[in-house]
């Protein structure tokens, strides 16, 4: 039985690897976007440094998953994190909404 040296990491550059191959769609027969998105989309796509990006991933503001020394970075997460301009969706009332209530109602 053979043993591998680097552990999981390899394991996750396998996925990374997975997750970046061309599909196709199934019902058009088109080549389907990676599910990933590279570092230089990102730089273009929002018009800022690559230096810029990084630290946004580092500091969490952007969804990614460190690998050793790079980054992944889904298409679905980065579309996602784009549709609501960076805001984490959660589940309830915005923290700064009004509360309408039946005192509300009858006063106005």
């Amino acid at each position: 039985m053979a043993s591998h040296d680097s552990g999981a990491g390899a394991d996750l550059f396998e996925l990374a690897g997975i997750l970046t191959m061309a599909q196709t769609d199934p019902l058009r027969g088109a080549p389907m976007a990676p599910s990933r998105v590279s570092i230089p989309e990102i730089v273009q796509d929002l018009a800022i440094g690559r230096h810029s990006v990084y630290q946004m991933l580092e500091s969490g503001i952007l969804p990614g998953i460190r690998l050793k020394r790079g980054w992944l970075v889904t298409r679905h997460a980065y579309e996602s994190w784009k549709r609501t301009c960076g805001a984490r969706v959660t589940a309830g009332p915005a923290p700064n909404a009004p509360q309408v209530n039946q005192a509300n109602r009858q006063a106005a």
